[in-house]
């Protein structure tokens, strides 16, 4: 194997890294909308108590 070809296969690697860890980046920052909108109707449900 070439220096080259070293090189190539040390990009690809870094480039799959990289996309992944932007993709499980963008999970996590997608849920945070869902989980904040849940709290604040279970925080409302709790302050609202029996009617």
């Amino acid at each position: 194997m070439t220096t080259a070809t070293a090189a190539i296969v040390e990009a690809g690697r870094e480039g799959r890294r990289t996309a992944v860890l932007l993709a499980a980046a963008q999970a996590i920052v997608g849920s945070a909308a869902p989980i904040a909108i849940s709290l604040g109707a279970l925080a409302g449900q709790y302050l609202l108590g029996p009617d």
